[in-house]
C-alpha cells in the first residue's frame, strides 16, 4: 500500500479531503502535535480542528499497523511455502486488521494443514481433474493410490478434496457472499450457561447483526468471556448452490456429488467460522471505537469543569466504622491539615466531629466542602448541612465523584506526593483537589477508573490511556500552563514536552523562576523544535514582555511589533503602555487570519475556556432512594452519557437513568457531562437500586 493509498483510506474513513489529510499526515511525520497544528498551523491543514486532526492521527496509526502486519503475514506465508496466488490476493485486499487476522488464523499453526500435505503428496492434478472434468475417469485417479499414503480411490478423492476446500476458503468472492449474508440476514443469538443477573437481558437474546448497538456487542462479549453465555451468528439459509454455480461446479460435472460435499465442508467448517470471527472482530472494533468516542467526549467535559479559584477546600471521604477521612487544602491544593471524624455513629460522635471541624474552620477559614459520593455520603451530607446551619457559616458544599480516588491513593504518584499519609487520607486529598481543578487531579488517575464512558474495562488499557493522553493534551494546551507554577503532571502534557523534559523544567525553575518564554530554550532537552511546539502553550506571568502571557506564538512577535508601529507604538512604548495598546487594538483593521488571531489572543489574554462551562451543583436538596416517588421533580447533574441513555446524579448514592427512548436521536449533541438539568422520577426500584428518570 503506497502513501497515496494510505491518504485515500484515511480520507474515506474520516470524510476529510485528501489534500487536508495529506498535509496533516506530513506534518505529523515531521513531529508536530495535534494542539500545535490546531492552533498555529491552520492555514496548512485547511483549518482542521482538534477533533479532525485526532481522527486523522488515529487512522494513520491504524492503517500503518495494517500495512506492517500485512507485510509480516505475507513474508511468513511465503517462507513457509503456503502463499498461493488466491491467498496473496485475499490478504492484499483485506481492509481491516480483523479481516487480515481472520484470513491468517488457519495458517498460523506450525503443523501442516491437510491441504498442504495433499499438495506435497502430488494430488494437485487430481483436485484440478475433479473440478473440471465432465467425464468420469476413475482410472486417472487410481494412479495416485499407494500403500503408504492413499490406499483407495475414495482416499485419494478425499485428500484431493482438502485442496479444493482450502481453495474455496481462500476465494474472496465466496467469503464476500457469506459475509454479506451474515451482515444483512444474520442474527446474533445468545444462550445462557449460568446465572448472573447483570447479564439477564442476554440470557436468550436475538437481534439482527446490522441493528446491534455498540453497548450490546460489548456486553455480550464480556458475558461470553465470563462464561455466562455463549453466542453464535445464525443464518436463515446457506447458499451452497449459488456458491457451486460461481465456482462452476455444475451438476453436469462428473464428480459433482463430491464437489458439493467439498463446498459444504469448506463453507460450514472453514468459511462460516472464519467470517463469523471476522464480523465479530469488526463489530467489536467498531464498538470499541464508539466507546472511545463516548469516553473522549465525556472526559473532555469533565476535564473542562470550571476550577474553584482562591478557595480552601475541605475534602471528605465518607465512611461508617472506619470514619470519615477529611483533608484540608489551600488555594493551590497544598495539604494544610487532615483528620478522621465519625459523624454517622452516635450523637456523641457527631458532637466530637463538629468540634474538630469548627477548630479547622477557625484556624484556616476554609470556603468549601467537597463530599465524596460513596458509602455514607448521604449521612455525611446531612452532617455537613446541619454543621453549616448550626454555626451560620458562609460555606458551600458539593457532592463529588469518588471515581478513581482510591486507585490514586495507592498509586506511585500518591506515594511520591504524600509518602507519610495513609491511602484513606490521600483519597480525601484527591476529593478536595478535584473540586479545585478536575484537570489537575484527573491526569493522575488511570482512565478506566475515572467513571465516565462505556465498558472502559473491556478496552485494552494501553489504548484507553493513549486516548486519555490525547484528550488531556488537547485540554491542557487549550487552556495553557503557567511555566513557573504548573505541576509535573500537567507539564508533561504540553505540546512537544516529554516526561523527562517536564522533570527538567521543574528542576530548572527550582533554582530561579522563568523570566521569559525564550528562557525555556535553556532547559536541558528543549531544542528548537520542542521550543516551537511548546512555547505558545506556556505562559510566563513574570515576563517583562506581556506577549509571554498570551497565546501569541513567539514566531508572531515581530508581526505584533509591526502592528504596534502602525498604531504609533515603538517596542518599548508598547510594553510600557500595554493596556493603551490593547485598547487601540480593538479598532485595528484586521485583513488576514494571522492578524485576526493575534488581535483576539491579545484581547483575551486571560481567557480560560473552562469558565464557559457550568459550575458544579452546590447545596442540593438530597434524597435517599427510599424517599423518592414517581412524579417527583428534581434538579440533577449529568454524570455520564452512553449510547443507551444518560446517568444523572440527583443527590442519592445511586444515579438515575434517562433511557435513550426518552431523549430523541441527537441527545449526544444536546447534553454533556456536568450539565445541570431538570428531571422527573418515572420509576423507583428499591430492591435493585435503580432509578428511572425522564426529562422535565
Amino acid at each position: 500500500m503506497e502513501n497515496l493509498e494510505l491518504i485515500k483510506l484515511i480520507a474515506n474513513e474520516t470524510e476529510i479531503s485528501e489534500n487536508s489529510v495529506s498535509k496533516a499526515v506530513q506534518l505529523f511525520n515531521d513531529g508536530n502535535t495535534i494542539p500545535f497544528l490546531a492552533r498555529y498551523r491552520k492555514e496548512q491543514t485547511g483549518n482542521l480542528d482538534e477533533i479532525q486532526l485526532t481522527a486523522i492521527f488515529e487512522k494513520k496509526e491504524y492503517f500503518e499497523n495494517l500495512i506492517q502486519r500485512r507485510e509480516f503475514i505475507l513474508k511468513e506465508l511465503e517462507e513457509q511455502n503456503k502463499l498461493s496466488e488466491n491467498l496473496k490476493k485475499l490478504i492484499n485486499n483485506a481492509k481491516s486488521l480483523s479481516e487480515l487476522e481472520s484470513i491468517y488464523k488457519p495458517y498460523k499453526k506450525k503443523r501442516k494443514t491437510k491441504s498442504q500435505i495433499a499438495l506435497e503428496k502430488g494430488l494437485k492434478p487430481v483436485s484440478d481433474f475433479i473440478k473440471k472434468t465432465h467425464k468420469k475417469n476413475d482410472n486417472f485417479i487410481t494412479k495416485f493410490i499407494n500403500d503408504k499414503d492413499f490406499k483407495s480411490l475414495e482416499d485419494v478423492i478425499k485428500n484431493a478434496g482438502y485442496i479444493i476446500e482450502d481453495e474455496i476458503y481462500e476465494n474472496q468472492i465466496v467469503r464476500s457472499i457469506i459475509k454479506e449474508l451474515m451482515y444483512n440476514k444474520g442474527r446474533l443469538k445468545t444462550k445462557k450457561k449460568k446465572e448472573n443477573d447483570t447479564y439477564k437481558i442476554y440470557y436468550d437474546f436475538s437481534k439482527p447483526i446490522k441493528y446491534l448497538e455498540a453497548y450490546q456487542i460489548l456486553a455480550i462479549l464480556r458475558a461470553e468471556k465470563e462464561k455466562i453465555i455463549t453466542y453464535k451468528i445464525e443464518l436463515p439459509y446457506i447458499p451452497y448452490e449459488k456458491i457451486c454455480r460461481f465456482l462452476k461446479f455444475y451438476p453436469e460435472k462428473a464428480y459433482y456429488e463430491h464437489l458439493i460435499e467439498f463446498v459444504k465442508v469448506a463453507i460450514d467448517e472453514k468459511v462460516i467460522p472464519s467470517v463469523q470471527n471476522e464480523i465479530i472482530s469488526d463489530l467489536k472494533e467498531k464498538a470499541i471505537n464508539r466507546a472511545l468516542e463516548i469516553f473522549a467526549k465525556n472526559i473532555n467535559y469533565l476535564l473542562m469543569t470550571p476550577p474553584l479559584d482562591n478557595k480552601k477546600v475541605l475534602g471528605m471521604d465518607p465512611g461508617y466504622k472506619n470514619g470519615c477521612k477529611v483533608a484540608l487544602t489551600d488555594e493551590k491544593g497544598n495539604l494544610l491539615a487532615y483528620d478522621i471524624i465519625y459523624p454517622t455513629l452516635s450523637i456523641k460522635n457527631v458532637a466530637e466531629s463538629e468540634e474538630k471541624i469548627i477548630k479547622l474552620y477557625n484556624r484556616f477559614k476554609f470556603n468549601f466542602i467537597a463530599i465524596g459520593n460513596g458509602t455514607a455520603s448521604y449521612e455525611t451530607e446531612i452532617f455537613v448541612r446541619n454543621f453549616i446551619e448550626k454555626y451560620n457559616l458562609d460555606i458551600k458544599y458539593s457532592i463529588v465523584s469518588e471515581a478513581g480516588a482510591s486507585v490514586y491513593s495507592t498509586s506511585k504518584t500518591a506515594i511520591e506526593e504524600f509518602p507519610d499519609l495513609s491511602p484513606n487520607i490521600r483519597s480525601a486529598v484527591s476529593i478536595a483537589r478535584r473540586t479545585q481543578s478536575y484537570l489537575n487531579e484527573l491526569v493522575k488517575i488511570p482512565p478506566e477508573s475515572i467513571g465516565v464512558g462505556m465498558y472502559q474495562h473491556d478496552i485494552k488499557q494501553t489504548r484507553l490511556r493513549e486516548y486519555l493522553k490525547i484528550q488531556v493534551e488537547n485540554t491542557v494546551n487549550r487552556i495553557g500552563v503557567d511555566l513557573n507554577r504548573a505541576s509535573y503532571y500537567l507539564m508533561k502534557y504540553v505540546s512537544g514536552i516529554s516526561e523527562k523534559t517536564a522533570k527538567n523544567i521543574l528542576e530548572y525553575r527550582k533554582e530561579k523562576p522563568f523570566k521569559s518564554r525564550a528562557e525555556l530554550k535553556k532547559v536541558k532537552g528543549v531544542g528548537e523544535k520542542t521550543y516551537i511546539l511548546a512555547a505558545g502553550f506556556c505562559r510566563v506571568v513574570e515576563s517583562s514582555n506581556p506577549l509571554d502571557n498570551t497565546i501569541v506564538h513567539p514566531e508572531s512577535y515581530e508581526r505584533v511589533y509591526e502592528i504596534g508601529k502602525i498604531l504609533g507604538y515603538s517596542r518599548n512604548e508598547l510594553f510600557k503602555n500595554w493596556n493603551e495598546f490593547k485598547s487601540d487594538l480593538k479598532d485595528f483593521d484586521v485583513r488576514n487570519d494571522e492578524d485576526k488571531f493575534i488581535v483576539e489572543s491579545i484581547l483575551k489574554h486571560d481567557y480560560d475556556p473552562r469558565n464557559e462551562m457550568p459550575n458544579p451543583m452546590f447545596n442540593r436538596e438530597i434524597k435517599n432512594i427510599s424517599d423518592l416517588y414517581e412524579g417527583l421533580k428534581l434538579n440533577g447533574m449529568i454524570k455520564n452519557i452512553v449510547d443507551f441513555g444518560i446517568f444523572v446524579d440527583i443527590g442519592t448514592k445511586e444515579n438515575g437513568l434517562i433511557h435513550k427512548s426518552d431523549l430523541g436521536e441527537k441527545f449526544y449533541e444536546n447534553y454533556f457531562v456536568g450539565q445541570i438539568i431538570k428531571v422527573k422520577i418515572s420509576k423507583v426500584d428499591i430492591a435493585n437500586k435503580r432509578i428511572g428518570l425522564i426529562m422535565e
